[in-house]
């Protein structure tokens, strides 16, 4: 959700997974961007993930709406169209 609190939380790179000794687990994994999008131009926004043959899980929320689940070695999804509305085109994110 936009201003919720992550300043405590253990940076870190999403490839760097979870450090829970190789046992499954449960992580969250937070990121802001800018955007400058020209007033007037209809631009259709999406997250994308490379092709990868790593299990993993994630569910994708933008600005707190669920956005889709992506399921890396089994997918075929990995392009998730985020609608206007959602994202500010001329802000921090």
């Amino acid at each position: 959700m936009p201003g919720f609190d992550t300043s405590s939380w253990q940076s870190r790179s999403l490839s760097d997974g979870l450090d829970n000794g190789g046992k499954a687990g449960v992580g969250f994994f937070v990121t802001t961007f800018k955007l400058d999008v020209p007033k007037g131009v209809d631009a259709m926004m999406s997250f994308a993930f490379n092709e990868e043959t790593a299990a993993y899980r994630a569910l994708i929320y933008v600005n707190g709406w669920k956005f889709g689940k992506r399921v890396a070695n089994i997918g075929p999804q990995t392009v998730f169209p985020v609608p206007p509305g959602v994202l500010d085109y001329n802000g921090e994110k």
